[in-house]
């Protein structure tokens, strides 16, 4: 499995990933916490199944002057 996200969208997806994990857990809510654990579990792998879908990575841009976000060649 090929890593597709940055480590800044990492970082961003276990954070609020964690935070809806546990809103979910305190009120309840099972679509929360279904939701925080799967952005948590994607932001810990770095690897977002949607992407790939779409052919789309925030990972592995050594430039900056490229657009966030750019269709992944395989």
């Amino acid at each position: 499995m090929k890593k597709n996200l940055s480590l800044l969208d990492a970082f961003i997806r276990i954070t609020l990933g964690l935070f809806l994990l546990g809103k979910g857990v305190s009120h309840r809510c099972n679509g929360l916490m279904l939701f925080g654990a799967l952005e948590t579990a994607s932001g810990a792998t770095r690897f977002c199944p949607i992407y790939k879908l779409f052919h789309l990575s925030t990972g592995g841009c050594c430039h900056h002057h490229q657009a966030p976000l750019k269709p992944v060649a395989e």
